[in-house]
């Protein structure tokens, strides 16, 4: 909930965002609210009270059609990671670079086809232009819940980054039931103010480690945050060309405040390869402390990686055993690093064949990977150590997962 400053008049339009915008995305979301008080104070009555509020709200809503409910504008900085995700020189993301731009979504609810939702007064870059945007529509991600309009203004070329130009300023959206492409008298409007000062990068997580199997947990390291704020892991397929697909997001933490979650679904269990994308996320300024992380969002910042259960597992064991000295390459002079490295490669080799759909291929990657580290001399090793032995049998059990032959 966000609390304006006494000096702020309730009947202007900035005013009258108080409670209605914040008060209906918190009715939306209970369920995800009361399960975050729930962990936090490990409330079962709560989450009791939660489900059955749900159930209420879902009720409620059947009857009425074409809803705007909470909107949002706010500052996003992305990172993906560049061992995971390869961009071309001319990127804003080539080799690890951070990218800061606005972005803004509305959630709605009513009879298909859902009413389009305008944008009004954005911040263009030369100032000339104040004509609303219709924002782009994306289903729930959520069975019975809202659905997403968003918009992410990142090019500079068309809208102003980040910062003085686009604070101190409120900023509409309306929901066009009629359709004309005209705010019309009668239609739902909503609005979201920035004061000066809010808008800042917001810094990127750092050192995100995955490791676990099809659980995985995910850590990173802490962010500072001047408001409240808190965390945030979600999960997404990939497309052909390697890129977080953010049509359908498989999964979420929901809002978190510990630097670290552990994933108990069921989407690594296939073997393939999958997005992850961890987000910090700060309150805006005007929100009462205590409000749940993200519930008024204004900096968002975040960084994406991937992760493939076990071929991701033999790497991360590789990794660290070769750290500490207990892997390393077989072979006279320097090709026991060119060995390793081969070893390497034909264990990535493998993942790259599941994730195609190739298990056949996977498994015959993997049988020749396991020759190279099980001890036998024939053919030769390409590792040798005392961690040796536990790579080949976690070769042998992603080869049993897989009921390779």
């Amino acid at each position: 909930m966000i609390k304006y400053p006494e000096s702020v008049d309730s009947e202007s339009p900035g005013g009258k965002f108080i409670l209605l915008e914040t008060l209906s995305y918190n009715i939306l979301y209970f369920g995800e609210i009361s399960q975050f008080y729930a962990r936090r104070f490990h409330m079962k009555t709560l989450k009791i009270l939660g489900i059955f509020i749900i159930v209420l709200l879902v009720t409620f809503s059947v009857s009425y059609a074409g809803q705007l409910y909470g909107v949002r504008l706010f500052s996003d900085a992305r990172q993906y990671d560049p061992s995971h995700f390869s961009f071309d020189e001319s990127s804003v993301y080539y080799n690890g670079n951070i990218y800061w731009f606005m972005y803004t979504w509305a959630h709605t609810s009513g009879d298909p086809p859902r009413d389009p939702v305008y944008f009004d007064s954005p911040v263009y870059s030369d100032l000339s232009s104040d004509d609303p945007i219709q924002l782009d529509y994306r289903p729930s991600y959520y069975p019975t819940g809202p659905d997403f309009h968003t918009m992410p203004f990142f090019d500079f070329d068309d809208f102003a980054p980040p910062g003085g130009d686009w604070e101190n300023k409120t900023y509409r959206f309306y929901l066009d039931t009629n359709k004309n492409g005209e705010e019309d008298s009668g239609e739902p409007v909503r609005v979201w103010p920035i004061p000066s000062g809010s808008l800042r990068q917001l810094e990127i997580p750092q050192n995100v480690t995955i490791s676990g199997g099809i659980h995985p947990t995910i850590s990173w390291d802490p962010v500072t945050f001047i408001t409240d704020g808190g965390y945030m892991v979600n999960f997404y397929s990939l497309t052909s060309s390697g890129f977080p697909d953010f049509s359908v997001r498989l999964g979420t933490s929901l809002y978190l405040t510990d630097t670290f979650y552990t994933y108990t679904g069921d989407i690594f269990e296939d073997g393939k390869r999958y997005a992850v994308w961890v987000q910090a996320r700060e309150d805006h300024p005007w929100a009462i402390p205590g409000s749940i992380p993200g519930d008024v969002l204004i900096n968002r910042s975040g960084i994406f990686t991937t992760y493939q259960a076990f071929v991701s597992e033999i790497e991360d064991f590789c990794e660290e055993t070769a750290a500490t000295g207990d892997l390393e390459g077989a072979g006279p002079g320097s090709s026991a690093d060119g060995r390793f490295n081969a070893l390497m490669n034909m264990i990535a080799m493998a993942g790259d064949l599941i994730h195609d759909g190739d298990i056949d291929g996977a498994c015959g990657q993997l049988m020749a990977a396991y020759k190279k580290c099980d001890g036998d001399p024939k053919p030769p090793d390409f590792v040798k150590g005392p961690a040796a032995p536990g790579l080949a049998q976690l070769i042998l059990d992603l080869m049993a997962s897989l009921g390779c032959e």
